[in-house]
């Protein structure tokens, strides 16, 4: 019994991954992280290829993501635009899939952009691991606005390679990170209301980690 719940979670785990927002779950059976939502190509200011973005979570503390806009110009040039913007300010941490991913963002009100990954056609080298920043997206591969997720764990994110735009990763906060995990690892902070977004981590609203600011290093 125990080895068949043991597979009943893993076949959960891969295939039913799906954000929230304002968007209906796909049905889809392959693995997919993916938000709602307004196709750009980026009009920011960089310069060079690595960029440094500080997101402070409410009560948790600061995480700094390293953004390759060489890897994946697109979506890290989108990115910067908006935190350059404010726009993640007061936005929120709504999925943590302890194992998985941490997904936030609003799921409307940004464009869309192309999806920058090897099945759309596009070389992406950045691997999907633990720390790792992607995009969410619907099943339209050139759906992504403004959700994002963390990958937390290096075998279950690798899944994702070649279907999800990668873009940077976390270089500091870690600790951080663990310690949204373990708050959020707790029944009671799910949206026990959809029992298959349960599934796969959304927190109900009451649960919902504030993104205080998101502010551009260098």
């Amino acid at each position: 019994m125990k080895k068949v719940l043991s597979i009943a979670f893993a076949l959960v785990l891969v295939l039913s991954l799906v954000s929230c927002g304002e968007a209906t779950p796909s049905s889809d059976a392959e693995p997919s992280v993916i938000s709602t939502e307004p196709t750009h190509t980026g009009s920011g200011e960089t310069t060079t290829a690595l960029h440094h973005v500080e997101m402070t979570f409410d009560g948790y503390g600061k995480v700094t993501l390293e953004l390759d806009t060489a890897a994946a110009p697109i979506t890290a040039t989108h990115f910067l635009d908006l935190v350059r913007s404010g726009y993640y300010d007061g936005t929120s941490i709504i999925r943590v899939q302890v194992g998985f991913v941490i997904q936030g963002g609003r799921g409307a009100g940004a464009e869309k952009i192309k999806g920058e990954f090897s099945s759309n056609g596009v070389n992406n080298p950045i691997k999907h691991k633990r720390g790792t920043l992607s995009m969410a997206r619907s099943t339209d591969p050139d759906s992504a606005s403004d959700q994002f997720f963390i990958c937390l764990n290096d075998s279950s994110a690798s899944q994702l390679d070649g279907n999800y735009a990668a873009f940077g990763s976390v270089t500091d906060g870690f600790d951080v990170l663990d310690k949204i995990v373990n708050a959020c690892n707790n029944i009671n902070c799910l949206d026990l209301s959809n029992l298959r977004l349960a599934q796969m981590g959304f927190l109900n609203t009451e649960s919902y980690i504030k993104i205080l600011s998101a502010k551009i290093v260098d």
